[in-house]
């Protein structure tokens, strides 16, 4: 596994500051590459909020949907409150803006948002792709 005290110290800096920064970076993971921003978890809850009540192909918003958004836009403003209910997800980091880089094309997800456990990080660059 390799060293992550400098993606620590960035992921402290969002958590300390409740979402304020976000920092793009590229990640290396088990062959995929994946660019992004990191974003604190209380942004990415009202990211996935956002996108569950958004209307698809001029269709009504479920009920269940709705119920949802409001249970991740309660669960984020618990955490920015709070930032002890932060700590029980230590292991997990936020993005948004996602693009997956699988040769020989790269996929990007419109209003993507991804959680992904820090232990399948092989590695890291700062900064976001873009095709060349």
């Amino acid at each position: 596994m390799i060293n992550l005290d400098v993606l620590d110290s960035c992921l402290d800096l969002i958590k300390e500051n409740k979402g304020a920064y976000s920092i793009n970076i590229t990640l290396l993971v088990n062959g995929s590459i994946i660019s992004g921003e990191l974003i604190h978890r209380a942004v990415y809850l009202k990211g996935v909020a956002d996108l569950l009540t958004i209307s698809q192909d001029g269709m009504e918003v479920s009920d269940t949907a709705k119920i949802m958004a409001k249970s991740f836009r309660n669960i984020a403003e618990e955490i920015l409150q709070n930032p002890k209910a932060s700590e029980v997800d230590d292991e997990a980091i936020y993005m948004k803006s996602v693009v997956f880089w699988c040769q020989p094309n790269s996929n990007a997800i419109e209003k993507s948002f991804l959680v992904l456990r820090k232990d399948a990080i092989d590695g890291f660059a700062w900064g976001v792709l873009s095709d060349i």
